[in-house]
């Protein structure tokens, strides 16, 4: 098992030296920076967790949706080991997934021991360790929750048949309480667990549906109690007590009610049925009354237009256009997910081969049939049904050997046929699992990425430019303290952790709460730059966050039940590469000028934005992870004198923090009597971000008119300049 268990941490580190890049830790993703904010919000008012962050939905504040106790417990790891640096405590995040991910062997093993002989449930752990859906979920760096929910879910099922198989509750109770403390979403699983209780009370006689009873109350029950401080703790802080998402009273009490129907059905099972039907009904009708059941359906299901911009919410085997796409689901889920439903159905034999129904094999098939449908419509379940899938598919392996074993023995002796369908057996696992480790086989050094990562390079690699431009804006933002950031919402939890500035709009998106989601989207898809300023200037916000992220700004549109070849198209060339096409109703958005057209506008599509000036640039355009920053200012005011009835164009130059050229360049034309009035964004004062040029004034025919320098007090605070032109 410990073999298992390295094996898992070193195929899970293979991105070594992507997370430890140039003194930095580079975490994958966009949630585990903020699981690793709450880790250090919880080391500094330790042993609490802030229940409130005011980092979020700038200026108000907003409570997280995920509970506090995952980055509890590793807050709680690292003051146990006396970690006192930043980097020693981001080392400690980006390690103990790959360790927690690794360990799901173990009670893969335990649950496929009590199914399958020894050797097909080694078989099924050590592919729980392999299927890379897991793996990518659980690999280094990738700081969340979801290695060690899947690791409690398994453990809760293998609790689940120990208890009801051998007497033994202790880790079911236990799995089924602390899942829900790592996360509310884990009461879906709870209730696949309800459903086999509900099988096997189905299908049983009166003392083991007595069982079923004392199992659920116990289960359920302590799972019930362990939420009570937490929900009422939720509740004072954000005002919500009967909230879907965040774990709320809500939680207690359904949990306290099937509970308390188990309790019913222990001592009076032969009236068990009216207390299930009565159960259910009460439930289905607070569901409809509470609006959860709506909302449930509604995250499952991906029907809002934050859950269907998230490529994880898209159905394993579609593309986020909508295009089939069977290579992932091949890779993520590996090929056995093409053979899954006639293991389902072999397993569902099995479960009453005997003449009575075998709890085991029940498991097996509720389990794997509920996280098989929901890895299908969301394909970040596939991480949750990989467990499943390994035991499903040591069994299926298994039947391939015992059926090749059997032909075979008609021939040859027992030990040439046992070793041919040995032989067809290992074929059917390098077909099934072949899509993912072929490079790793081409070259296992791979997997000693994680001890390559510790020996310094002798030309140090610079960590990704999503990475460097937020820690820039990190070193300009103090000098604006109290002043958020507006972003695309899957940068928010990079930008809140990278640059310690509130933000607007997060990954949390819609289900925050509030108005963070909608206004973001709102203020990306406006049009109107006084509108924008206005609006962010209510919300106190300076700074904006933009990349080429067509995908987040399509959603906004269809949510507003627009058509997004309106505004941009993405055509896929025969080499692979796209062809993007930026609309100019796209260009009129804020969005546009900003990641498009780096607030410098196009002719015939959008005027120079007069507001905003970019001081972080990316060294390349239409390409994600290379985000731009630009900041809100007053601009300076000038007012000029010249020729009346005459154009003159302001332009400006300067070279950006990336490295580029750029030019911003705004015409005005002077009124009869010779005035006219611009606002700049750009000043002559700012080296360290480049501005450091002169205003060149042209008139007609280009001809030079005037050099101005625009002094940077004026451009913060919008003081009026006064330029004769003669």
């Amino acid at each position: 098992m410990a073999a298992l268990v390295v094996l898992g941490f070193l195929l899970r580190t293979t991105n070594a030296a992507d997370v430890f890049v140039g003194g930095a830790v580079v975490y994958p993703g966009n949630d585990p920076y903020y699981q690793a904010h709450r880790v250090f919000q919880a080391l500094g008012s330790y042993p609490w967790v802030p229940l409130v962050d005011p980092l979020l939905d700038h200026p108000y504040g907003a409570a997280p949706i995920w509970p506090p106790v995952f980055p509890w417990l590793l807050a709680t790891l690292a003051w146990a080991l006396g970690l006192d640096t930043t980097r020693a405590v981001e080392t400690l995040l980006a390690v103990s997934t790959p360790l927690v991910g690794a360990s799901i062997c173990i009670p893969v093993y335990g649950l496929a021991r009590r199914i399958l002989d020894a050797p097909w449930a080694w078989l099924a752990a050590a592919l729980s360790v392999s299927i890379p859906a897991h793996l990518w979920y659980s690999r280094l760096g990738f700081v969340d929750h979801h290695a060690a929910v899947t690791l409690v879910q398994v453990s809760m099922f293998l609790g689940g048949l120990r208890a009801m198989r051998e007497g033994r509750a202790g880790l079911l109770v236990a799995s089924t309480a602390v899942g829900m403390l790592l996360w509310n979403g884990f009461i879906l699983f709870v209730g696949l667990l309800d459903g086999w209780l509900l099988a096997v009370f189905a299908l049983g006689g009166t003392a083991t549906r007595r069982r079923v009873g004392e199992v659920v109350a116990w289960s359920h029950g302590a799972a019930a109690l362990a939420l009570v401080p937490l929900a009422l703790a939720t509740a004072r802080a954000t005002g919500a007590p009967w909230g879907t998402f965040a774990v709320s009273y809500l939680h207690v009490v359904a949990l306290a009610a099937v509970a308390v129907v188990g309790v019913a059905i222990a001592r009076r099972p032969e009236k068990g049925w009216i207390w299930i039907v009565a159960a259910v009904a009460v439930g289905i009708v607070a569901g409809i009354a509470s609006g959860g059941l709506t909302e449930l359906g509604t995250w499952v299901f991906g029907r809002d237009a934050f859950m269907s911009s998230i490529q994880e919410v898209v159905p394993i085997f579609l593309r986020s256009d909508g295009t089939l796409d069977l290579g992932a689901a091949n890779i993520w889920l590996t090929r056995f997910w093409l053979v899954v439903p006639l293991l389902l159905v072999s397993s569902a034999r099995r479960s009453f081969a005997a003449g009575r129904a075998d709890s085991r094999w029940l498991l097996l098939t509720i389990w794997g049939t509920g996280l098989f449908v929901l890895a299908l419509r969301q394909r970040r379940f596939a991480e949750s049904f990989a467990p499943a899938l390994a035991v499903l598919a040591a069994f299926g392996v298994r039947g391939i050997y015992v059926w090749v074993r059997t032909w075979l023995a008609w021939g040859l002796t027992p030990s040439t046929s046992s070793a041919g369908a040995a032989l067809v057996a290992a074929l059917a696992l390098v077909l099934g699992i072949g899509p993912y480790y072929g490079p790793i086989v081409r070259d296992p050094s791979g997997l000693l990425a994680i001890a390559h990562a510790s020996v310094p390079a002798p030309e140090p690699r610079l960590p990704p430019e999503t990475h460097t431009n937020l820690l820039r804006l990190r070193d300009l933002a103090p000098t604006r303290r109290g002043e958020g950031v507006l972003n695309l919402w899957p940068l928010g939890h990079r930008v809140l952790y990278l640059t310690h500035l509130p933000v607007l709009a997060s990954p949390f998106g819609s289900h925050l709460g509030g108005t963070s989601f909608d206004e973001a989207s709102a203020l990306f898809l406006e049009e109107d730059e006084a509108s924008v300023v206005r609006r962010m200037t209510e919300r106190r916000l300076r700074w904006v966050v933009v990349d080429a992220d067509l995908g987040t700004i399509g959603a906004s549109l269809r949510a507003r039940g627009a058509s997004t070849r309106d505004y941009y198209a993405i055509t896929r060339l025969p080499t692979g590469e796209q062809r993007i096409e930026h609309r100019p109703a796209l260009l009129r958005t804020l969005y546009g000028r900003l990641a498009v057209l780096a607030g410098a506008g196009a002719e015939g599509a959008a005027e120079p934005l007069r507001h905003f000036r970019l001081v972080v640039d990316a060294q390349r355009d239409h390409t994600g992870g290379h985000p731009r920053v630009f900041e809100r200012v007053e601009g300076a005011r000038l007012r000029l004198r010249g020729r009346p009835g005459t154009t003159y164009e302001l332009e400006y130059r300067f070279v950006s923090s990336a490295g580029r050229e750029r030019r911003y360049a705004v015409a005005v034309r002077t009124d009869p009597g010779g005035g006219a009035e611009v606002v700049l964004p750009y000043s002559s004062d700012r080296p360290d971000l480049g501005h450091d040029s002169r205003w060149r004034v042209t008139g007609p025919g280009a001809a030079p008119v005037a050099s101005l320098r625009i002094p940077e007090a004026a451009v913060l605070r919008g003081e009026v300049l006064d330029a004769d032109l003669g």
